[in-house]
């Protein structure tokens, strides 16, 4: 994960890590509400955290995040 950050900081991508409060993805360039801040964006990144589920099978964790 971090390597990927770095690559994209060094492509010249400017990170910011907030919590969202509104997107309105219908039109370009997006808007994105953070608080009383409005934000206009030609591409977004959504990480919501999720995590994936296991199933708890043979073999399972020698391919795990492969």
């Amino acid at each position: 994960m971090m390597n990927m950050r770095k690559q994209a900081i060094n492509a010249g991508t400017r990170i910011q890590t907030e919590t969202v409060d509104s997107v309105d993805l219908s039109s370009h360039p997006f808007k994105v509400v953070v608080g009383n801040q409005t934000y206009e964006t030609q591409s977004l990144i959504i990480a919501t955290g999720a995590i994936a589920q296991r199933m708890w099978i043979p073999g399972e964790e020698k391919y795990r995040q492969k």
